[in-house]
């Protein structure tokens, strides 16, 4: 389920994604976090052209595949599952990107 929402990301000390805080809870990164890149959507840009120079490097975001589980018991239904966290570079910020979570994956595959 695309989410893109801001997130606060502690890193570990080789600098993988270890803890997040997503909408006031705090979830701990229980596998090991596997990096990868994104193809940004290059085509929903403003400018007709890359800028010269650039490259294709202007339209992948580094993103963070984890499986991870919220500390608090009062977390929302998404307490658990797999999330993927992107470096928003621009802003030095992170984005929860996506999450994949049993309940989500139950919403979306319900009997009619």
């Amino acid at each position: 389920m695309r989410v893109n929402e801001p997130v606060h990301v502690e890193l570990s000390p080789r600098g993988a994604p270890a803890h997040f805080v997503w909408r006031g809870y705090e979830y701990h990164v229980v596998s090991t976090p596997e990096p990868w890149l994104a193809q940004q959507r290059w085509w929903s840009h403003d400018a007709a052209r890359a800028p010269r120079g650039g490259g294709v490097h202007e339209y992948e975001q580094e993103r963070w595949r984890v499986d991870a589980v919220a500390l608090s018991p009062a977390a929302p239904a998404a307490s658990e599952g797999s999330f993927d966290l992107a470096v928003d570079a621009a802003r030095s910020s992170w984005l929860l990107a996506d999450a994949f979570t049993d309940e989500f994956e139950e919403l979306l595959f319900l009997e009619p």
